[in-house]
């Protein structure tokens, strides 16, 4: 069989979703509501003589040196025969072509291929898989078991509902965006389409923002709590319990029964947290893995 291989630096989200998106893992529609991911795409994909689609690869420029595979798919019936890791070397060749200086894939325990995605980047002179994040499950019907710390805050502090965002706010938020004071992954402005806001809050500090706790709808019956943010300077677990107390606590009241959180694994401070207090109502714990190489 003969095998094509076509490159593009130039892939927009649209065409992925009216083209290819059944040649997209994870699936990118999902995908996109965990992480942002940056247009235009780099993408290489791999057909037959019928022009059929064997395989498809893609990665994203989180700026101008890093880059981030988000997904990776070859057809049941085509693996094992070396397209994968021609369109990861294909990949990697067009990124650094372009000056991407690095490139980072990351992955869940759970999947069903983790063994075979490790083998395959690590063959092709990828770092050694790390850990990158937890993914917390929760069952609500217990939260009222959960062991919560006093998390009252001082007086120079406040909680407001993220409905109630002012002028003075955003404006806030846009110079520390613009000071690349807060990372990509926790730009309050992504996926608003989502956000739940009844659950959603934000933190001030004499009435000026400091953090935020922004809470997505997931599914019916399931809130996802991945964009929880305080600034730098004013960074202490009880600014962060008290806006994770009142998401909880609202998402109780209203009988949602399901809850899934993310932490980062550098923040064993919050895990250990979710340890002490979730012994009852945390479900499954799943981690997030991620592999990095040099371009």
């Amino acid at each position: 069989m003969d095998i094509h291989y076509q490159i593009s630096t130039n892939i927009r989200f649209n065409h992925v979703i009216e083209k290819t998106e059944r040649f997209t893992f994870p699936p990118i529609r999902k995908k996109i509501q965990t992480m942002p991911i940056v247009e235009p795409y780099t993408g290489v994909w791999a057909t037959n003589e019928k022009n059929q689609m064997l395989g498809l690869i893609l990665a994203d420029h989180k700026n101008n040196e890093y880059s981030e595979l988000f997904s990776f798919y070859v057809v049941p019936g085509q693996r094992n025969k070396g397209i994968g890791t021609q369109l990861l070397s294909l990949l990697e060749t067009a990124l650094r072509e372009q000056g991407i200086k690095w490139i980072q894939s990351r992955y869940r325990s759970d999947w069903p291929g983790k063994p075979v995605i490790e083998k395959m980047l690590i063959s092709a002179n990828w770092e050694k898989p790390f850990l990158m994040r937890w993914i917390i499950e929760f069952d609500m019907s217990k939260f009222d078991q959960a062991r919560w710390p006093d998390s009252k805050l001082p007086s120079d502090y406040s909680l407001f509902p993220w409905n109630e965002l002012t002028a003075n706010d955003r404006d806030e938020i846009d110079t520390l965006l613009h000071e690349k004071k807060i990372p990509l992954e926790f730009d309050p402005y992504q996926h608003t389409q989502k956000i739940f806001l009844p659950g959603s809050s934000g933190l001030r500090y004499r009435g000026k923002i400091i953090g935020w706790n922004i809470v997505y709808s997931l599914k019916a019956d399931t809130l996802e709590y991945n964009n929880l943010f305080i600034r730098e300077d004013f960074r202490k677990l009880g600014h962060a319990l008290s806006l994770l107390h009142r998401s909880f606590g609202i998402q109780d009241t209203l009988k949602i029964p399901k809850a899934t959180w993310v932490i980062n694994a550098d923040n064993m401070t919050v895990m250990k947290f979710t340890e002490h207090i979730g012994g009852w109502i945390l479900s499954r714990k799943v981690e997030v893995m991620g592999c990095r190489k040099l371009l």
